[in-house]
């Protein structure tokens, strides 16, 4: 079973330097590890939590502009359902400020998100430098 929590977040989560490991910004903390994405850049308007692996984001799907992991583990973003299409890996502690920056091309793309074993990325293309 999934577990999605949504809410809305009224003013920015603060200044995040993008790729940076120390100090992203954090939602309010629920107990459990969790990936966060946001409606808008820069932690800003509607957020998602997911706490497992989400094969359909449902109502969800494709609204992400911004993500920040606050779990252990990395995680893979997918551009389609069931774990498809083109993927970006995000590691532990990292924050992407804006997914429609040039380099990604992945604003409103987020399908489904699958959490890793590990916080490496292993074979799976990550946001910031290498795996």
């Amino acid at each position: 079973m999934r577990r999605l929590i949504r809410t809305t977040l009224a003013s920015a989560m603060g200044a995040v330097v993008l790729g940076s490991a120390a100090g992203p910004a954090r939602a309010e903390p629920i107990g459990i590890p969790y990936l966060v994405m946001f409606h808008d850049e820069f932690f800003r308007g509607q957020k998602i939590v997911v706490t497992e692996a989400t094969s359909h984001l449902d109502g969800d799907s494709d609204e992400a502009s911004s993500v920040v992991n606050n779990d252990g583990v990395a995680w893979v973003l997918y551009d389609d359902e069931s774990y498809d299409d083109r993927r970006y890996c995000i590691r532990p502690g990292e924050s992407v400020l804006d997914l429609g920056d040039a380099r990604w091309k992945f604003n409103d793309k987020i399908t489904s998100a699958l959490p890793l074993k590990s916080a490496n990325c292993g074979t799976f293309p990550p946001f910031h430098g290498n795996g």
